[in-house]
This record gives C-alpha cells, sequence and structure tokens, in this order.
C-alpha cells in the first residue's frame, strides 16, 4: 500500500484526519475523481464522509459524491450525512427549480432510510415550492411531512399561507390558517401580516382584515411595520380616512413608527384626493420622524404644486430633493415646467427643461406640452417651433393639442404651416 493510500485509510480519531479529508476533497475537484477514488480502495466513515461534504467548495460535486459513495460496500448514509447534504443544497446560492426536485429527492431517501430530516428541512422545500408558484406540491409536502411524523411548525404554515397569498389564493390561505389553529400551533406576526395583506387587496375584505387585527391583537401578538402597512394601504385604497387616522395614533402609542412607505402611500392617497396641505403635513412629520423622503414621496408634491401654480414652492421642493441625494424624474421635472409656464413664466421654464437634460433625464411629449402650449399662447410661436422640432428629433409623438395650437398659431399670424406641424 502507497503512503497516500496509507493516509486515507487511516481512523478518523488520527491527527492526519483532516489532511485525509483535504486530500479526498482535492481529489473530487478533479476530473476523473470516481475512477481515482475506486483505486484507492477508500473506507469510508460517517465521520469522514461527513466532513467531506461539509468542506467540499463545489455544490454539485458535492451531491455527486453523496450519491456515489452511497453506491460504496459497508457505507450507509445516515441522519448526519443527509442533514448535511440537504443543508448545503438549500445554500446553494443559484438554487432553482431544478435543486427543489433533488432537495425533495433526498428527502424522500432519507424517509426511505428510516431518517427524518426535521421540520426546518421539510419547511425549506415547501417555502421552495412557494417561491416557484407550486402551491400543489407545497400542499403535498406539508401532508407528506405530518404522515412521517414531523409535524408542521409556524413558520411552515406561515410559508405556505405567504404562498398562497402571493398567487392570490386568499380563502386557501385562511384554510390553512384554519387547520394550523386547529392543531394549537399558534400564528404569528408574519402569519398575521401575510393574511392581512392578502384580504386588503380586495377592498370588500376590508373588514376581515380588520378583524384579523383586532384578533392578533387580542391574543398577545404585537402588529409591527408590516402589518401596519398592509393595513394602511387597504385603508387608503377603500378611502376610509378616519381609520387611517386612528390607526396611525395606535401605531404612535404602541412605539411603531411610520415607515417611508406608509408615509409615502398616505401622501399619494392625499394628494391624488387634493389634500394638500395634509400632504404637506406629512411631509413634514416624516422628516421629524428622521426619514429622508425618496421619489415617490417628492414627485407627487411636487406635482400637486405644479397643477396649483405654486412654481416656487416646486422650485424649492426641487432643490431638497437634490440636496437629499434623490434625482428627480421626467415626471417632477415636467410638473414643475408645467407651473411656471401657468404663472407666466416660461423663460424658466425652458432652462427647467435644459436642466433636467444636464442632469440626465430625458423629456417626453409630457415635458414639452405645456411649454409648447404656453409659448404659442403668448405668441413666441418661433420658440414653439423650435421645441416642437426638438420634441420631434427626441423620438416623442405630438399630442393633436400641440398640433392644433401650432397649426392655428401659424395661420393667424401669416406664417407658412410647418410640415412636420401639419403631418
Amino acid at each position: 500500500m502507497s503512503q497516500m493510500q496509507e493516509g486515507l485509510t487511516v481512523a478518523d480519531e488520527s491527527a492526519t484526519f483532516g489532511l485525509t479529508v483535504k486530500s479526498i476533497n482535492d481529489i473530487i475537484s478533479s476530473p476523473g475523481w470516481e475512477e481515482a477514488l475506486e483505486k484507492m480502495d477508500v473506507q469510508f466513515s460517517t465521520l469522514t464522509v461527513s466532513e467531506i461534504m461539509r468542506r467540499q467548495p463545489n455544490v454539485n460535486r458535492t451531491f455527486e459524491f453523496f450519491k456515489w459513495v452511497k453506491e460504496k460496500k459497508g457505507f450507509q448514509h445516515t441522519a448526519r450525512t443527509y442533514k448535511i447534504m440537504l443543508h448545503r443544497l438549500m445554500s446553494f446560492r443559484d438554487f432553482k427549480r431544478k435543486n427543489l426536485e433533488t432537495v425533495r429527492n433526498v428527502i424522500h431517501q432519507s424517509l426511505e432510510d428510516g431518517f427524518s430530516p426535521g421540520v426546518t428541512i421539510h419547511t425549506f422545500l415547501i417555502d421552495g415550492y412557494c417561491q416557484v408558484g407550486n402551491l400543489d406540491e407545497a400542499q403535498t409536502h406539508l401532508n407528506l411531512m405530518e404522515m412521517n411524523g414531523c409535524l408542521p411548525n409556524v413558520v411552515t404554515y406561515s410559508a405556505l399561507i405567504n404562498g398562497f397569498v402571493r398567487v392570490g389564493r386568499i380563502d386557501d390561505a385562511l384554510k390553512v390558517f384554519d387547520e394550523m389553529e386547529a392543531k394549537n400551533c399558534e400564528a404569528n406576526v408574519v402569519t398575521y401580516s401575510a393574511l392581512i395583506h392578502g384580504l386588503v387587496k380586495d377592498t370588500r375584505r376590508l373588514p376581515e382584515a380588520w378583524t384579523l387585527f383586532e384578533k392578533m391583537k387580542m391574543k398577545g401578538c404585537a402588529p409591527n411595520l408590516i402589518t401596519y402597512s398592509c393595513l394602511v394601504h387597504g385603508l387608503v385604497k377603500a378611502g376610509h380616512f378616519e381609520e387611517v387616522n386612528t390607526l396611525l395614533a395606535e401605531m404612535r402609542e404602541s412605539g411603531c413608527t411610520p415607515n417611508l412607505f406608509i408615509y409615502a402611500t398616505l401622501i399619494n392617497y392625499f394628494v391624488k384626493v387634493g389634500k394638500l396641505g395634509r400632504a404637506w403635513q406629512l411631509f413634514g412629520r416624516m422628516k421629524e420622524d428622521g426619514l429622508v423622503p425618496n421619489l415617490f414621496v417628492f414627485t407627487p408634491i411636487i406635482s400637486s404644486l405644479g397643477k396649483a401654480g405654486e412654481w416656487e414652492s416646486a422650485q424649492v421642493l426641487l432643490e431638497e430633493m437634490r440636496a437629499c441625494g434623490c434625482h428627480p424624474d421626467m415626471v417632477a421635472y415636467s410638473a414643475l415646467i408645467a407651473g411656471l409656464v401657468k404663472a407666466g413664466r416660461w423663460q424658466e421654464g425652458c432652462k427647467v427643461l435644459e436642466e433636467m437634460q444636464r442632469y440626465g433625464c430625458v423629456p417626453t411629449e409630457r415635458t414639452y406640452s405645456p411649454l409648447i402650449e404656453g409659448l404659442v399662447k403668448v405668441g413666441e410661436v418661433s420658440k414653439a417651433e423650435e421645441l416642437f422640432e426638438e420634441m420631434i428629433a427626441k423620438g416623442c409623438q405630438p399630442t393633436s393639442v400641440i398640433r392644433q395650437a401650432l397649426s392655428k398659431s401659424t395661420l393667424s399670424l401669416n406664417q407658412p404651416k410647418n410640415d412636420i406641424i401639419s403631418r
């Protein structure tokens, strides 16, 4: 027997155990590793196999070795080797559907060999099926784990509930919730939040969401930001303003400060219904709470200010937006331009148009339209036509309103109609 072979057949307790594992892994990492190991006639113990699989950097090669060693005479996988293999597969960064099937097959093998992989691994597979939308397979595996004496826990049930909610099957999610309650498995904040999120998608089921919200508090399960965010979104969608105020007050009393998503939802809602004053109040409050406004907060306020002709406030807010490291988008710039034109300040509107392009923001017909119409109204037809041609050159499609405005202006001033306008 060669020195290398002696090194590979030493007992696990030997001081050279770590070197043995490294040597075998070096071989496994090389092409033709199966033949190389066959020639060495290595006698594998459970501990050696466990360490080889744990330390092998390549997950695919680990799985190949796992299958190969299973066929070796005198070796049998144990609960330990199955769990290591399953955990390696679960931590695989490029985990996709084919790996879900691999995990399922390994779990089935372990069950056939009399080993239960445990609730964590079963839950991982169920959640994996939910992530790819295979809810029927997820439900089937839940039944399988119960049949094999492994009871689902709150994480297992929550994964399945989340899966059903994600694909809009809220009634199936509620059935799973009823099942877990019947089996005395206490729901947690993740479970309740998922169900509330699913219910508020349909405004007709908002009362059910509110009932569930009250139930979770009664059971001693404190709502978190996700729970509140889901409810706020549902209440705003249904236009239940008073309930929103009540909920915000309750949030603060419980020590839960509204997050950026909640503020953005509310500000967008108040802008939409024309309550700009209330939107401003919330904007100030969120800054007091230490939150930095983002694009989804700034844009609707700037847009509403522009429409209201409050161009100075819109301009100040645009500067604040940049100071926060938030780059204004086409909607924000277009709103400011519209506000400036409405106030008769078309020159400044043109400057903003130039500015937005300097910052890499591409104007659209929505940006050009108020400027062109405003210029036509004040008799600046040449400038309007210049912008019109610039707009066409950028691939923007002019609206019929713009064409008509320019067409009428050229006729009224006895100027030749631009060929582009008449197309």
